[in-house]
């Protein structure tokens, strides 16, 4: 899914209390930090218009997280670089938020390996059955 993880942040801040849990995979935090085309295509480019950069940038909108959030990230990405998730990790613990953290030190902006797989299918799992079934 485009802009799953991203989505999902964005979602649980800007609608907390609707949804009981989210998995944000890999996702952008701060659009200023990419270059990605698609994204230039979407908001222009960030001197050009920064106020569409930063509404739509999930970490600009985390004090009203209020929702268990899982945050999952592979160090060797080079879509969206690990470095977003350190710095949305970071401003998490400024605000004393609640969250989960699960780092694949050989993915990428997927889960690559067999092995990684089935533990991020089971930590996936393990979090919503504990958020979900708890409501």
């Amino acid at each position: 899914m485009l802009y799953g993880g991203s989505l999902t942040l964005t979602a649980l801040c800007r609608y907390p209390g609707v949804f009981a849990a989210g998995v944000d995979l890999a996702g952008p935090t701060d659009y200023a930090q990419t270059t990605h085309n698609w994204t230039i295509r979407v908001l222009n480019l960030p001197y050009m218009d920064p106020e569409a950069y930063r509404v739509s940038s999930p970490i600009q909108h985390l004090e009203s997280l209020r929702d268990p959030l899982l945050i999952v990230h592979g160090l060797r990405d080079n879509n969206v670089l690990y470095q977003q998730t350190a710095l949305l990790v970071q401003r998490l613990i400024e605000l004393e938020k609640i969250f989960d953290v699960m780092v694949y030190p050989a993915g990428g902006h997927g889960i690559e390996t067999e092995k990684s797989r089935f533990d991020n299918i089971r930590r996936v799992t393990a979090f919503f059955e504990l958020h979900l079934l708890k409501r």
